[in-house]
Order: C-alpha cells, then structure tokens, then sequence
C-alpha cells in the first residue's frame, strides 16, 4: 500500500478553502447521544442497572418524578387519603357512641 501525504506551506493552507481544520474526528460522539439512542442504551442496559443506588433504577425514577413536579408517590397520596378517611369516620364512630 502506498500513502501519500501533501504538505501545504502557512500561506497557501490559509489560501486553500477546502482544508478542513476542525477536530470533529477527536470528538466524542457518546457526549452527544439522542433520546431515541438513550433509550436503545437503557432497554440494553435495564437488567445490569441496580435497583437502588446513586446509579440506579431508583435514582432515574425519583429524578423524573421531580423533574415532572410529582415528587409525591401516588400511592402515599392515596395512604394520605385513606388515613384522613379513617379518622374522619373514627370521630363519626365516637360521636355516636356519646350519644
């Protein structure tokens, strides 16, 4: 195999416009992935993700409940509700009973 390589002087690398002087090719492209390609990542990685941890299935979750300003769990919210509940009927129980 033959390389060949061109040399240019300063002045005629300034003059030349089809001289590509970026660093594109030293770029990481993982630094600027895509939501569809996380996703592809994540259904890959799913079972290898811990349950709990500062990098895990726990922290992804309570990151988005935040981030979609529901940071309450739905299902404390209805515990919330039923305690109220039970209360409100405990005092009913004892008003009835004193009368």
């Amino acid at each position: 195999m033959k390389l060949t390589k061109t040399v240019y002087q300063s002045k005629e690398a300034k003059d030349n416009t089809n001289l590509n002087r970026s660093f594109s090719e030293m770029k990481k492209n993982e630094d600027n992935i895509s939501v569809h390609k996380f996703f592809q990542y994540y259904e890959k990685l799913f079972y290898t993700i811990p349950k709990k941890g500062s990098q895990s299935h726990s922290t992804l979750f309570k990151n988005s409940g935040n981030y979609i300003d529901d940071p309450v769990n739905s299902k404390d919210r209805k515990i919330s509700e039923l305690h109220a509940k039970i209360i409100e009927l405990e005092f009913k129980l004892s008003q009835s009973d004193n009368s």
